[in-house]
């Protein structure tokens, strides 16, 4: 019986080795006619086989290791590398061997990406030009698929690196898990917003696209209920989690402090009617964050009823402190991530934010040039020339000019901060303001001074000086220190105005100094004769009395 088993075990293998060739192809057939659905590189839901998500995984990975090889490039190169048309060297050959050596480096990795057969069909697909082609000629689609096929163009380059980019940067209506009726792109940041509206009970279910600049960074999207601005946004930010490093995503007040940096940005649950949100990477679970990867935020809304027009503002940063965005980029379109859109028409309103950034740089200039410098000036002629005899009264036609000139100038710049504040009603800077309105106080009050100013022979004249003397250095302290403090709230503590500013008070500090040393020795001297005139060693000529006494004697 034992031989007998042992020989029945070798006649079915035998038997089954000859049925291998005749199995694998019935096994390799049924996997080819299971069907199931997964999501390209791109995010699109596809149908294939089993073999096609194998194929799919392998050039995942192998696009994964292409994607360190690019961002390692960016790291030593800087962004857009490839697009390098001119550099700071003043020698051709280096400018010609760098743009040779970035060409060599771009082709070869534009090899490895997307085969040039599929760039045109990948391309028109993300821009939505393929669902134009029902009404369109078919020769205007066969010219825009010649207009890139098998050529390497802008539109390949960022589809062969940051396709994600390209999807974020238009409208898009449909995603994996929902589709929206109405979609727009908005205007800074290559973001774009996909929503729908229910009326009947004010419901918003939206979708945000953005983009993250930073591995480590953040992007953001809330809705400001009061006004198109940053302060008093309710937002939802994304960011990698320090601890995980998977995606999270938390709701943030921003306040007015959040802009004045003085506190830690830290996640508190919002005053408005959020009923559920959630924050996905475009590619699904194969996706990560890295710079140019694209999130969706998902968010459903309670709006106030027969209310559609909203405040949208989103921004994204470099970098987060544990569980704290740290303050985004100060470039034109990361301040003016800003639009009001009615969620019901679609249509967008223009809103005043490049208008209020020209007036506060406007109010910057007019009152630095005015409460931070003219002012101080009309001090320093009152207190050093007037002692110069050769002048004059010019020393005080000259304090007087100056002094009014900064008065009526500081005056503008402070009409234009109320504007501003008109603008901006949920913005609120208490220090800077009240500093504000105690300097043009002051400034006037001098300047409405000079209709009650005694005669020199007046026993009241001492006590006007006192007061002149200190409301006008009190107005020069309290232009000077609002001034840095409107550098410090207008976000330019470590810009090129600033340190402007600082060359100039240093120099007109400097000058005081020089002149205070000067007036020092002067009353010094004047002292010393006077008491030795009094001694009567020195005679009104400035004559050696003792000594020519002792000649005649």
């Amino acid at each position: 019986m034992m031989y007998g088993s042992t020989h029945s075990k070798i006649d079915l293998a035998i038997e089954y080795q000859a049925q291998i060739p005749v199995l694998r192809p019935s096994i390799r057939a049924r996997r080819a006619n299971i069907t199931v659905k997964f999501q390209d590189l791109y995010g699109f839901t596809m149908e294939g086989n089993v073999d096609d998500v194998n194929v799919l995984n392998e050039v995942t990975e192998k696009v994964r290791e292409q994607g360190r090889v690019w961002w390692s490039l960016e790291a030593s190169k800087g962004v857009n590398w490839y697009l390098q048309t001119q550099s700071t060297s003043t020698l051709k050959t280096s400018l010609k061997f760098s743009v040779l050596v970035n060409a060599i480096t771009l082709k070869r990795l534009i090899r490895k990406g997307i085969p040039p057969s599929l760039r045109p069909k990948v391309w028109f697909s993300l821009l939505g030009a393929a669902k134009k082609k029902s009404t369109v000629p078919e020769s205007y689609y066969n010219d825009l698929t010649g207009a890139v096929e098998d050529k390497v163009t802008p539109a390949t380059k960022q589809i062969d690196h940051v396709p994600n980019v390209a999807i974020s940067s238009h409208c898009n209506s449909e995603t994996v898990s929902k589709t929206f009726e109405k979609c727009t792109t908005l205007p800074s940041q290559q973001a774009s917003i996909s929503w729908t509206f229910h009326p009947h009970n004010a419901t918003l279910d939206l979708v945000f696209f953005g983009s993250f600049i930073s591995p480590s960074g953040w992007v953001g999207f809330g809705i400001n209920p009061i006004s198109p601005e940053m302060t008093g946004t309710r937002a939802l930010i994304a960011f990698p989690d320090p601890n995980s490093g998977q995606l999270v995503l938390l709701p943030y007040i921003l306040d007015p402090t959040v802009k004045l940096q003085r506190t830690p940005l830290l996640s508190r649950p919002l005053d408005i009617h959020l009923l559920s949100s959630s924050a996905t990477l475009y590619g699904g679970r194969m996706a990560t964050i890295h710079d140019g990867a694209t999130i969706q935020i998902y968010a459903t809304f309670k709006l106030v009823p027969n209310k559609t027009k909203i405040h949208y503002v989103w921004n994204r940063g470099l970098y987060v402190q544990g569980y704290s965005p740290t303050i985004h980029q100060t470039a034109i379109n990361d301040l003016s991530s800003i639009a009001t859109i009615d969620v019901l028409s679609a249509t967008t309103a223009k809103t005043h934010t490049n208008n209020i950034r020209t007036l506060k740089i406007i109010h910057g200039v007019i009152n630095s040039i005015s409460w931070g410098i003219l002012l101080p000036i009309g001090a320093v002629t009152a207190r050093y020339l007037r002692h110069i005899q050769a002048l004059g009264p010019a020393w005080f036609y000259a304090h007087a000019g100056v002094q009014l000139f900064a008065v009526f100038l500081g005056t503008v710049g402070f009409s234009i901060g109320i504007r501003l504040g008109e603008l901006s009603p949920g913005r609120v800077y208490g220090l800077h303001q009240k500093l504000g309105y105690a300097a043009f106080c002051l400034g006037w009050l001098q300047t409405l001074a000079l209709l009650f100013r005694p005669k020199t022979t007046n026993k009241f004249r001492k006590y006007w000086k006192s007061y002149h003397h200190f409301v006008g250095y009190a107005c020069v302290v309290l232009g000077v220190v609002n001034c840095f403090q409107g550098f410090q709230v207008m976000g330019e503590s470590r810009s090129y105005a600033l340190l402007a500013y600082c060359l100039c008070l240093s120099t007109l500090i400097g000058i005081c100094i020089a002149l205070e040393v000067n007036s020092w020795v002067i009353f010094c001297r004047k002292s010393k004769e006077d008491k030795l005139r009094r001694e009567g060693l020195i005679g009104i000529g400035g004559s050696d009395q003792k000594g020519s006494g002792s000649s005649h004697g």
